[in-house]
C-alpha cells in the first residue's frame, strides 16, 4: 500500500513540476492566472491569434478579421460578409487572406489590448448613434481564450493600414 502511495505522490509531483515549468497553466476553474503584464500578454504566454468581429456603423459593417500563424508564415484575413465596406472605402476585394511580415504579426500580437479593454466604457459607447460593435477574441499559446466587446477601432485601423501597404 505504501508503494502505491509513493508512486502516486511522485506522479503528482512530476505533473505539478511540468505545469510550473511550462509557465502557462490553468487554474481549477479553467481560467488563466492573473499575471497580465502591461503589454497585454500573460507574462509567460504569448497571444498567437487575434479575431475581431466588427458590426454596425453608418456603413453597415459586418467584418471578420483574423491574424494568425500557419506553417511559419503569418496571415491577416478579412471577410466583409457581403457588405461593401472594403470595396467602397478602400478599393479592396470583399474578402481576402494576405501574407504579412513577422514584424507586422509581432506588432499585432504585442498590441496593448489590456489598455483598450480597461479604457472601454460600455455605457458611453451605447449612447453613440451608428456605433460599431466589436467582439474580440485573443488566443494564447496555452489554449486560453480572452473575449471582450471593447472598442477595437485602433486595431482595425492598423489592419487596414497593413492591407493597403500590401495592396
Amino acid at each position: 500500500m505504501k508503494t502505491n502511495r509513493a508512486k502516486y505522490s511522485i506522479s503528482l509531483i512530476m505533473l505539478l513540476l511540468c505545469i510550473v515549468i511550462s509557465g502557462c497553466g490553468y487554474s481549477e476553474i479553467n481560467e488563466i492566472q492573473d499575471t497580465s503584464s502591461e503589454n497585454g500578454q500573460n507574462e509567460n504566454c504569448n497571444i498567437i491569434e487575434v479575431n475581431i468581429r466588427e458590426q454596425g456603423g453608418e456603413d453597415g459593417r459586418n467584418n471578420d478579421w483574423k491574424v494568425y500563424q500557419e506553417n511559419d508564415k503569418y496571415y491577416l484575413s478579412y471577410n466583409g460578409n457581403g457588405s461593401q465596406y472594403f470595396e467602397h472605402d478602400y478599393n479592396l476585394p470583399g474578402q481576402n487572406i494576405i501574407e504579412i511580415t513577422e514584424d507586422e504579426y509581432g506588432n499585432i500580437m504585442s498590441y496593448n489590448y489590456d489598455k483598450l479593454i480597461s479604457e472601454f466604457d460600455e455605457a458611453k459607447e451605447n449612447g453613440i448613434v451608428d456605433n460599431i460593435s466589436f467582439q474580440l477574441e485573443l488566443k494564447y499559446e496555452n489554449g486560453y481564450v480572452k473575449s471582450t466587446q471593447a472598442n477595437m477601432t485602433e486595431v482595425t485601423v492598423l489592419f487596414i493600414d497593413i492591407l493597403i501597404k500590401h495592396k
